[in-house]
């Protein structure tokens, strides 16, 4: 059984008056999550207080972004454009020393950061994005302006099955790999690593698992409700079930109705909808809670 509380989140977007934008430059990223992970914006009434986090190690074009929560594992978030205007290359740390240097590297491939892509090929223009979260983990997702889909970066502890588990932090990204503009490309393995496994002793692949593997893509609406289903996501390292993804939720059938980023509500509870497939004819959607979160 997982050991869980139930906590309110904070939901930050680019529509809010002052909120920064993703522009075609080589700082989009990091500003929008320094924005809303460190230093807030806006004022008065418009004020949007930030997540609480810090940000320990800071150059012109990196930044490491890392919770202050006490019970937090203490890992690191590694963002760097040097050279990028409409991507990233992401990467976490259990623990780091300055602005490059770090111990215990994961969310990584063949060693190489992970990519982010946030603004789409031959595109200049600012893209729509959504950053939710609360004191130890958060997601932020960017809308393609042209296609029905989204990227999506998350990071942060999760709720494990391990006992005094001290490597339950997530680094996941959408993107495909090798290219340095927004080119979503779903959830995989490749791209979604834990800071240690089960074990305790090195990084770990996580693959995802929900009540609807192999069984979405069901016509909207379900013809016996009325409606639609979402079940919560599980993370597996391996055959072992690992953990759950606090604040995710697979939706079983064909929202492509309902525009990424929309607003649902399901008994009073807030959501918002996203499609990562990289296929325009295929539709591998989730849900964000807005409101609370399951979390350790």
């Amino acid at each position: 059984m997982f050991d869980t509380r139930r906590v309110p989140v904070r939901v930050f977007k680019s529509a809010d008056v002052d909120a920064p934008q993703l522009n075609f430059d080589s700082t989009g990223l990091k500003t929008v999550l320094k924005a809303c992970l460190v230093t807030g914006y806006g004022t008065g009434i418009d004020e949007k207080k930030a997540l609480g986090w810090e940000m320990p190690f800071e150059t012109g074009t990196k930044a490491v972004f890392r919770s202050k929560s006490p019970s937090a594992t203490g890992c690191c978030l590694c963002i760097d454009e040097t050279g990028l205007q409409r991507s990233a290359k992401v990467c976490a740390y259990r623990r780091m020393s300055d602005v490059d240097t770090g111990d215990g590297q994961f969310g990584i491939v063949s060693n190489n950061p992970l990519p982010f892509g946030y603004i789409p090929n031959l595109k200049t223009a600012s893209a729509q994005w959504w950053l939710i979260g609360y004191a130890k983990a958060f997601v932020f997702i960017v809308r393609h302006p042209n296609e029905n889909n989204t990227n999506v970066l998350y990071f942060g502890d999760f709720p494990s099955l391990v006992a005094a588990d001290m490597g339950n932090c997530v680094c996941v990204t959408t993107q495909r790999l090798n290219y340095d503009y927004m080119r979503p490309d779903g959830f995989s393995s490749t791209t979604c690593q834990a800071a240690l496994g089960y074990l305790k002793t090195e990084k770990a692949d996580l693959t995802l698992q929900h009540l609807f593997q192999g069984i979405t893509g069901v016509a909207y609406p379900d013809v016996i409700t009325g409606g639609f289903a979402a079940a919560e996501v599980y993370l597996r390292e391996s055959s072992v079930m690992r953990g759950l993804w606090s604040g995710i939720y697979k939706v079983q059938h064909n929202l492509s109705t309902i525009d990424n980023g929309n607003e649902v509500e399901i008994n009073g509870q807030r959501f918002i909808k996203f499609n990562i497939s990289s296929n325009r004819g295929i539709h591998d959607e989730y849900l964000i809670a807005l409101d609370e979160w399951e979390v350790v």
